[in-house]
Formats: structure tokens, C-alpha cells, sequence
């Protein structure tokens, strides 16, 4: 796996972090479709984004950093 290592922008470390983004991510899917699957209700109400939620719980406050986050693509798998 090739994971970037730190912002092209503004040199923050973040590559550190990008296996928990991966795994937090994963999760927060599956909780959201649960969720719409047993309140058929809460499917109409307005949700915020996993990818959001997970970079807000990371601490990427920085724009340049979420973007390095939400854009990277893994080049060579596990």
C-alpha cells in the first residue's frame, strides 16, 4: 500500500492517520445503513457524510488536509 505522508500543502503529517480514517469510515457506513434499515422514518431526514463525521473525529480542520484524505487512492493494495 502507498500512503501519502504528509499535506502537499501545508506539510501537516497525516499519513499516520489514514488506516484509522479507512477503518472509522468502514464502520460509520455500516451503523448509517443499519440505521435506515430499522427506522425507515430517518430515511427522509437530512444526514451529514461518514467521509465528514470521520475527518471531523480525526481533527482535520484544515481544507487542504481533508482534501489530501477524501482524494488519496491507494496505487498498491495489501
Amino acid at each position: 500500500m502507498l500512503v501519502m505522508t504528509g499535506c502537499y500543502s501545508c506539510g501537516k503529517l497525516i499519513g499516520n492517520r489514514w488506516e484509522k480514517y479507512l477503518q472509522m469510515l468502514q464502520r460509520k457506513s455500516e451503523e448509517q445503513e443499519i440505521q435506515d434499515r430499522d427506522d425507515p422514518e430517518n430515511r427522509s431526514r437530512p444526514k451529514t457524510a461518514p467521509e465528514k463525521e470521520v475527518l471531523d473525529e480525526l481533527g482535520f480542520t484544515r481544507y487542504c488536509c481533508r482534501r489530501m484524505m477524501l482524494t488519496h487512492v491507494d496505487l498498491i493494495e495489501k
